[in-house]
C-alpha cells in the first residue's frame, strides 16, 4: 500500500524522499481506484507514465505556479533534481528507471529534455531556444521536439545525442510523441494553418497515417505499441480542427474511430495510450445528462469503459498512461481546473 504524508515542509520543493498518507480506495465494477493525493496543502499532483515495475512518474503544482517532477518508487514519492527553473515535468519512465524530463532553466521560462538516470540529472540540450521530452523506450531511446528559429521540429535523443526527423513535403513543422521498443516513432506534422496530419516514422522513413476525414482531415498520432498499433485523436470529416475530435487506433496504418461513452459526444474524445495486449486508456464526454463532465476510459474488446473516479468536487478524470501488466495512471480534476489529483486504477480482484 502507499502512504502519504501532508506536512507543509514539503511545498519548499526540496529534493528528497516521502512517505504517501494512505490512499482512499474506491472500487467500480471493473477496478480499484487509489488516489495518488496531494504531495501537500495547496498543491495538485499530476500523473503521466507508469512503467511495467508499476513507478509513476509525473509532476506537483503548487499556488506559486511551480512544477516539479516526481517518480513514485517502492511506496515513496520521490522529488526530482531540476536545472533551476520553475516549470518541470516528468513525462515517461521506462522498465530500467530512466526517466524522460523537461526542466525549465533558472530565472527563465526556457525549457530544456533532460534524462535522470542512475541518479544523475542529464541535460539533453537544445536545436535553437527550447527542447521538450515526450516519451522514452526501454533501450532508451528519446522522442520529442525542439523550437528553432524555423519553427517546431520533432527530434530524437539516442546515447545523448540529438537526431531530426524528417517530415512531410511542405509541412512547416511537427513533433514526435511516442517510441516503442522497436525504434518505431509516431507524432504530428503541420501541414497548413490549423492543420496536423498523424505521421508514422520507421527506419528512417515518414509515413502519413491518415485520418477519417482523408484529404481535409486532422489528425494526431500519440502512442504507439511493439506491435505497431497507433492511438490518438482525429476530427470527423468535414469538421475543422478541435471540434468533435474522436478517439483513433490505427491498425495496419489505416484509422479507426473508437466510440465513446457519450454519442454524439459534445467534447473531443482521445485514446492516449496503449498496451502490448491491445488495452487503450484515454478520456471521453461523460455518458448523457452530465455534459460538462470528462470521464477517463479503457477501451478494451471493442468496447469502452468509465473507469471512474469522478466523485464530489471531482468532475473531470482522464487515463494517461497503462502498462503491461494492466495497471492505469491519470489524473482527475475540478471542472475550473483549479485542483488536480493523480490516481490509479487496478483491475479489481474478481
Amino acid at each position: 500500500m502507499i502512504n502519504s504524508s501532508r506536512g507543509g515542509l514539503l511545498v519548499a520543493f526540496s529534493v528528497g524522499l516521502y512517505p504517501l498518507g494512505t490512499l482512499s480506495a474506491r472500487t467500480t465494477s471493473r477496478s480499484v481506484i487509489s488516489d495518488l493525493g496531494a504531495l501537500a496543502p495547496r498543491t495538485s499532483t499530476t500523473a503521466l507514465g507508469i512503467n511495467n515495475r508499476g513507478e509513476v512518474v509525473g509532476f506537483i503544482g503548487d499556488e506559486r505556479l511551480r512544477t516539479r517532477p516526481f517518480v513514485i518508487r517502492a511506496g515513496k514519492l520521490v522529488v526530482l533534481p531540476i536545472l533551476g527553473g520553475r516549470l518541470n515535468t516528468a513525462i515517461g519512465i521506462n522498465d530500467q528507471g530512466q526517466i524522460a524530463d523537461s526542466s525549465s532553466l533558472a530565472g527563465s521560462k526556457e525549457s530544456h529534455a533532460v534524462l535522470w538516470s542512475n541518479g544523475k540529472l542529464i541535460d539533453l540540450g537544445v536545436r535553437g531556444v527550447t527542447s521538450y521530452a515526450s516519451a522514452i523506450n526501454n533501450r532508451g531511446q528519446i522522442v520529442g521536439w525542439t523550437q528553432t528559429s524555423h519553427g517546431t521540429r520533432p527530434v530524437m535523443w539516442r546515447g545523448g545525442k540529438m537526431t531530426d526527423l524528417r517530415m512531410l513535403h511542405g509541412a512547416d513543422g511537427g513533433m514526435a510523441n511516442g517510441i516503442n521498443d522497436r525504434g518505431q516513432i509516431v507524432g504530428t506534422n503541420y501541414v497548413g494553418p490549423g492543420w496536423l496530419h498523424a505521421v508514422l516514422w520507421d527506419k528512417g522513413k515518414i509515413t502519413d497515417i491518415g485520418s477519417l476525414a482523408r484529404a481535409d482531415g486532422n489528425s494526431v498520432a500519440l502512442k504507439i505499441n511493439d506491435r505497431g498499433q497507433v492511438v490518438g485523436r482525429g476530427n470527423l470529416r468535414g469538421i475543422a480542427p478541435g471540434l468533435a475530435e474522436v478517439a483513433l487506433v490505427w491498425q495496419n496504418r489505416k484509422p479507426i474511430r473508437l466510440v465513446g461513452l457519450a454519442q454524439p459526444s459534445a467534447l473531443p474524445d482521445q485514446a492516449s495510450a496503449i498496451n502490448n495486449r491491445g488495452q487503450i486508456v484515454g478520456y471521453a464526454n461523460a455518458p448523457p445528462g452530465k455534459p460538462e463532465d470528462q470521464a477517463a476510459v479503457l477501451w478494451e474488446q471493442g468496447k469502452a469503459h468509465d473507469l471512474g473516479g469522478r466523485v464530489g468536487r471531482y468532475h473531470i478524470a482522464e487515463a494517461a498512461a497503462i502498462n503491461e501488466r494492466g495497471q492505469i495512471v491519470g489524473n482527475r480534476k475540478t471542472r475550473e481546473g483549479t485542483h488536480v489529483d493523480a490516481v490509479m486504477w487496478a483491475r479489481r480482484e474478481s
